[in-house]
């Protein structure tokens, strides 16, 4: 049998006529020439002579591969071509992301927006009140409000610039107890200058509207550098801000925070707190722990202390000891703070929801205390104040 028969298309008698049929340049694609380099081993040299001549006139080149294929994947076009689908593909990832991240700016901004209207009607309707009920603001109750927000931007800015932490993170962080810290710095100027209290409370809102704005911020997948130096300029920054803002624009009684008893009875709380807690936490854990319930117990501590001295306190030495009861929970509050900015340095401060527990934790111990010395009489008070 010849190879025309063996294939059932072409017969020895009419050879040129199918070939002519097939000649319409599909042979030309190089599947069809990688087939017929295969396949042309099986016919005999006249019929492969005899189907070239027609198919491929220009000859049938297979002296780089039996596959033109292969052949083609040794030229230099294809590489160009590899090169530009490269490109292409380089390009398309590039502006995919581009376009994502204007995406996700856009909804940020919306959310900053919408953040924003927020406080804006918040602030409108606390003016409108006080404005409707002839309450004045004095210039130190605003002093400390405008104190918390430049402190904790401030503080957040800086670590940003030199440690490359988030600035949102660092506001959700540390806003709080900031508002607590400069609460009580704002509670001993109006117990100096006899006005002025209602700074104590500004102090907080501010804090807890700065925390609302970035609440949503985590410290997941991010990495801060690990840079002491930044980390103790930090803490400097945060803690001495607020005196020297009250000691030059309140005349801040600074002589005041002097008190060694409580440096003594505040250390000694911080370090019993850290020694009672489980080994296998870790060293930022147990200083974040240990230093924000300790500001918990000063609390309780100085309101028995305030009850004990309310039998004994005349009126020259009233101020002196609001200063010193406010002050052993503002050094415990100084060492939150602190122990804080040192996680953020080690990226240690881990799951930050408890974070927010523990602060959480502060204001109870915070607002026990106020109500326990910054109280208005109790309408029973009020009452027999007018019977007697």
């Amino acid at each position: 049998m010849s190879p025309c028969q063996q294939i059932s298309i072409l017969t020895e008698e009419q050879p040129v006529r199918p070939i002519h049929a097939i000649n319409t340049g599909i042979m030309n694609n190089h599947t069809a020439k990688t087939i017929w380099a295969i396949n042309r081993l099986n016919f005999s040299r006249d019929f492969n002579d005899r189907f070239e001549s027609i198919i491929y006139p220009d000859g049938f080149n297979t002296a780089f591969s039996a596959s033109h294929l292969i052949k083609r994947g040794t030229e230099k076009k294809p590489i160009k071509i590899l090169l530009k689908s490269w490109i292409n593909a380089v390009y398309t990832c590039y502006l995919h992301k581009s376009v994502q991240e204007e995406g996700e700016m856009l909804v940020k901004d919306k959310e900053n927006l919408r953040k924003f209207l927020g406080l804006a009607i918040f602030v409108g309707t606390l003016s409108f009140i006080l404005w409707a009920s002839g309450t004045s603001i004095y210039q130190i109750e605003a002093l400390a409000s405008a104190t918390v927000a430049t402190t904790v931007f401030l503080v957040a800015i800086f670590l940003r610039i030199i440690a490359g932490a988030s600035l949102a993170f660092t506001i959700r962080l540390i806003s709080v107890p900031v508002g607590l810290y400069v609460s009580l710095f704002s509670l001993i100027q109006a117990a100096e200058v006899g006005y002025g209290f209602i700074g104590s409370f500004l102090a907080i809102i501010t804090a807890g509207f700065l925390f609302l704005s970035c609440m949503n911020e985590r410290a997941d997948g991010q990495q801060f550098s690990q840079n002491t130096t930044a980390c103790i300029l930090a803490i400097l920054l945060m803690l001495l801000l607020p005196v020297a803002i009250f000691a030059f624009l309140a005349q801040f009684p600074v002589l005041n925070l002097w008190q060694p008893f409580i440096f003594i009875q505040v250390s000694g709380s911080f370090l019993a707190l850290y020694l009672l807690q489980d080994s296998s936490n870790t060293f930022s854990e147990k200083l974040v722990f240990a230093s924000a319930y300790n500001v918990v117990l000063q609390a309780v501590m100085s309101v028995m202390f305030f009850i004990i001295l309310t039998g004994s306190m005349s009126d020259g030495s009233f101020v002196l000891n609001v200063a010193i009861i406010s002050f052993s929970i503002i050094f415990p509050l100084g060492i939150y703070l602190s122990t804080l900015i040192y996680a953020v340095s080690k990226n240690s401060v881990g799951d930050v929801s408890k974070i927010d527990i523990k602060n959480w934790h502060i204001v109870e111990g915070y607002l026990f205390f106020m109500a326990m010395v910054v109280a208005p009489p109790s309408i029973i008070e009020y009452i027999l104040g007018q019977q007697g």
